[in-house]
């Protein structure tokens, strides 16, 4: 029986992430959350200066990738 060398969703993970990293906006909202600790999506869309579904969409980008996380606080959902 052989054994694989990859992990398929280890491999799938990583091809998320550098797909990330390979997009300027998506680093700059990853620079943004972590010099912040965290940001309301409100914040987000302000501090990109874009409609809300377009930054809803980097959002998703994100959390698909695992890149960020999120974290209910009150009535405000934080992107850590």
């Amino acid at each position: 029986m052989a054994i694989p060398l990859f992990d398929p969703t280890l491999l799938k993970q990583a091809s998320d992430l550098l797909n990330v990293l390979d997009q300027e906006v998506l680093v700059k909202i990853l620079k943004a959350i972590q010099e912040r600790r965290s940001m309301t999506f409100t914040e987000l869309y302000i501090y990109l200066r874009t409609d809300q579904p377009i930054a809803s969409q980097y959002l998703r980008k994100l959390r698909d990738a695992h890149s960020v996380t999120t974290t209910l606080k009150g009535k405000y959902l934080l992107y850590c």
